[in-house]
């Protein structure tokens, strides 16, 4: 299936993921520019799960403009009432998933803030900021744990430690393998 693993700093956030795709008896190993994780707009979007919602995340989802400096408060108000029903009309219509649910595990980034999004439209975000989805997520969130927790978070160590957990979830979960891709979003 998948790895995809993000850590939040403060206006900045790190994410990286696999590059592998299994459908029933073929593996595929995606090219850099077609992976798990794209950039849509003003946010970073990935997905575990199947790839038809990578697939309409990339090439589909007409994503709406973020706030301009927005809080925290304000920016959990814009996804909760103008990204998520966007996401879901783009997945309805695509009739992606069914009885208001769908497939897969989405992560987005936006103005440097990772919501970790559910397959029923809800979502989370984590005092730690340190999220990983995917059936290596649980390998990569723990690796992230060890080498972030307790530390001085930079972008440099957010990213040295994504990398090394993605490349660890690889190792240890068959759905997932190299090359590992790792992408950073800035705050505007």
């Amino acid at each position: 299936m998948t790895t995809i693993a993000a850590v939040q700093g403060n206006g900045w956030a790190v994410i990286g993921y696999d590059s592998r795709v299994t459908d029933d008896d073929r593996v595929y190993t995606l090219p850099k520019n077609s992976g798990k994780v794209v950039s849509n707009g003003s946010y970073m979007l990935g997905a575990a799960g199947d790839m038809r919602a990578i697939n309409l995340l990339s090439h589909v989802l007409k994503a709406p403009t973020p706030p301009v400096d927005a809080d925290e408060e304000e920016l959990d108000a814009f996804i909760s009432q103008k990204f998520v029903p966007s996401l879901k009309k783009c997945f309805d219509e695509a009739q992606y998933g069914e009885k208001g649910e769908h497939e897969s595990h989405v992560i987005a980034v936006v103005q440097g803030v990772v919501y970790d999004i559910g397959s029923n439209y809800d979502w989370c975000r984590d005092v730690e900021g340190i999220y990983a989805v995917g059936t290596g997520g649980q390998f990569a969130l723990g690796a992230i744990y060890s080498m972030l927790v307790g530390k001085k978070r930079t972008i440099t160590a957010a990213k040295q430690a994504v990398q090394a957990a993605v490349e660890i979830a690889c190792r240890l979960d068959s759905n997932s393998a190299p090359p590992v891709n790792v992408l950073v979003q800035k705050c505007e």
